[in-house]
């Protein structure tokens, strides 16, 4: 399932990879607000962010909660919504375990996310997904396609971060 918009500005190397791998990986998530800013700087959000309702984050599985005190997504959804005054709502639950992305293939990719999400009552029509880095879109899909099922005619798609 394609987005009905989508706004990625940082390509994920060199010093954006970098800067990115200390913040989820070593624990420096005090960075997000100002790579946040300094992307808002760069690409200013479309008129189009604007008819959206709501922010919602990605969840992570499990294990990611056991050994990281943040979730990426969140962290970026927050901000966001603080910044842009745009209401960040926790829409998306995912199932209880599940394997990483990190370092799968394409296609492992698609076949890990597959009905990895479901939704709380009350979809809004608009909804953007916030997630951390867009690698082959498959986690957004699936998010977005759990979305559309719940009721959501009109889904975007934001990232900080990307491969592709």
């Amino acid at each position: 399932m394609k987005p009905d918009w989508i706004w990625t500005p940082i390509a994920y190397r060199n010093t954006g990879r970098d800067v990115y791998q200390r913040i989820k990986f070593q624990g420096y998530w005090r960075l997000i607000p100002l790579l946040l800013s300094e992307a808002l700087r760069r690409a200013p959000l479309e008129p189009k962010f604007w008819d959206f309702e709501c922010l919602t984050s990605v969840p992570e599985v499990f294990l990611s909660k056991v050994h990281r005190a943040f979730n990426p997504s969140d962290q970026i959804a927050k901000n966001l919504s603080f910044q842009t005054g745009v209401e960040h709502k926790w829409l998306l639950k995912t199932r209880l375990f599940g394997r990483h992305q990190v370092g799968l293939g394409f296609k492992e990719r698609r076949s890990n996310m597959k009905n990895r999400f479901r939704c709380t009552k009350d979809i809004p029509k608009s909804v953007i997904i916030v997630d951390d880095v867009l690698t082959t879109g498959a986690t957004l899909e699936a998010a977005t396609l759990a979305l559309r099922r719940a009721g959501a005619q009109r889904v975007g798609w934001l990232t900080l971060l990307r491969t592709i």
